[in-house]
């Protein structure tokens, strides 16, 4: 099991987070688990290559303060990563071969409660400025990370953010119940005192052009991640006329923002929610997933969740399918039923037969419809915000739905750099630390010439 939670029962009342971490004897059981492998499969597994077995040996010692330290050598927000990361450090652990895996993120999760709560998390501000300034486009794991890496080398960072809170998609799109918004907050208040600057409220792009960010800094960083949702296809369905049912229809981002933002207390009220709703989910994904846990806690009458592709062997099942959800795979979404004043009461479907080239074909007579009065797709990311290089005579990067840099994340010899999700497309909140950790040292040396 990897770490205690309350009943569905109970967590589904309110937002709040419901993984609780271990206490100390079952910490240091869990951490004893962790072999003295000759070859330790966990280092891959991890983007990150965390010194798992390291920090392992230390927590069975009972010493956590080590073992907090040695998970920060390579880490630079363990808290998230021991809440939201989807571990694959633990799919490769040896003693998976032929049992549970030792839950490392279950004792990250339990380190860096024991950091919070014993004042082991501190600013670390430079000794000494190197009086070079970097400017850094969006806030989310990637952004923040290297921020903290520059600052920390000298260097006076700035980041910019479209949003009100700095934090990306780690404030926006994780529910705060698998990840409260204050242990964001707590992580801002320390670059803070690191000497790093927050611009919230500004869009690159928009608000200020990329060209004066060049024009004032010694260089800048892209991280504003692949923002950009694919568009959902129904027959009798356009994005262009999405304002007609944006009450109905919502791209899961701005649905799970949307909560986010009246916890944060941004927002008085919902702009639409699920209570006493038939909620349909298309996209099987953690972020459809993060949906049906959100559409659960605000009273949704059902929810249903809608895949394209096949059911796996293994099923992943994560808390929010555990807390009342059906799951449909091998469904194409088709059709939206409407009553006579245009409002949206129902989707059709068809079920779908894969085949060997990856494609699939419809399968006659499998037509179904589902009541639906809250439809809500997470079906993946189509690139970044184009309005971002608006401008710029980098012809390249506006054909690509990614920015694809030079191997030290360079963009064509410039000031310019980019990393994380807009560098390697949608993936996971260790790989965009890693990516912060890396272009910070493409930046340090880029500025050391």
């Amino acid at each position: 099991v990897d770490q205690r939670q309350k009943s569905v029962s109970s967590r589904i009342l309110n937002h709040k987070e419901f993984k609780k971490e271990y206490d100390n004897d079952n910490l240091s059981s869990q951490a004893s688990r962790c072999m003295d492998c000759g070859t330790p499969f966990c280092h891959n597994g991890c983007p990150l290559n965390n010194n798992i077995p390291e920090w392992n040996e230390l927590t069975t010692l009972g010493a956590h303060k080590q073992a907090w330290a040695r998970l920060e050598e390579t880490n630079n927000f363990p808290e998230f990563t021991g809440r939201i990361c989807p571990a694959p450090c633990e799919n490769v652990c040896t003693l998976s071969i032929n049992s549970d895996p030792v839950s490392i993120r279950g004792i990250e999760h339990s380190l860096s409660s024991l950091a919070k709560k014993h004042g082991w998390i501190k600013a670390r501000p430079a000794k000494r400025k190197t009086g070079k300034k970097v400017a850094v486009i969006g806030s989310g794991p990637c952004g923040l990370a290297a921020a903290q890496q520059l600052a920390r080398q000298g260097h006076s960072v700035t980041v910019f953010d479209r949003h009100n809170s700095p934090g990306g998609l780690l404030t926006y799109g994780i529910p705060a119940f698998k990840l409260s918004k204050d242990i964001i907050e707590d992580r801002v208040k320390q670059l803070i005192d690191e000497d790093v600057k927050f611009k919230m409220n500004t869009a690159v792009g928009k608000d200020i052009k990329l060209d004066a960010l060049q024009n004032k800094y010694d260089a800048v960083l892209i991280a504003v991640g692949a923002n950009k949702p694919r568009e959902l296809t129904l027959s009798n369905y356009r994005s262009s006329e999405a304002e007609k049912h944006s009450k109905q229809i919502l791209c899961a981002d701005d649905f799970l923002k949307n909560q986010i933002e009246l916890i944060l207390k941004e927002k008085e009220s919902l702009v639409v929610d699920a209570k006493n709703k038939d909620v349909i989910v298309i996209g099987g994904g953690d972020t459809g997933a993060d949906c049906v846990g959100t559409s659960i806690r605000q009273g949704a009458k059902s929810v249903t969740q809608l895949e394209i592709l096949p059911k796996p062997l293994i099923p992943k099942n994560s808390s929010s399918h555990e807390e009342g959800c059906k799951r449909l795979w091998s469904t194409l979404s088709t059709e939206l039923v409407t009553d006579n004043s245009g409002k949206i009461t129902a989707l059709k479907t068809v079920d779908v037969r894969w085949k060997k080239d990856k494609t699939f074909e419809k399968i006659d007579n499998t037509e179904k419809v589902f009541p639906a009065d809250l439809i809500l797709y997470a079906i993946g990311y189509d690139g970044y915000d184009k309005n971002l290089i608006e401008g710029q005579e980098l012809p390249d990067l506006a054909q690509r739905r990614f920015i694809k840099p030079k191997p030290d994340m360079n963009i064509q010899d410039t000031k310019l750099f980019a990393a994380g999700d807009v560098r390697v497309g949608p993936s996971l909140v260790v790989t965009a630390i890693r990516e912060g950790r890396d272009v910070a040292k493409s930046i340090h040396e880029f500025l050391c010439k």
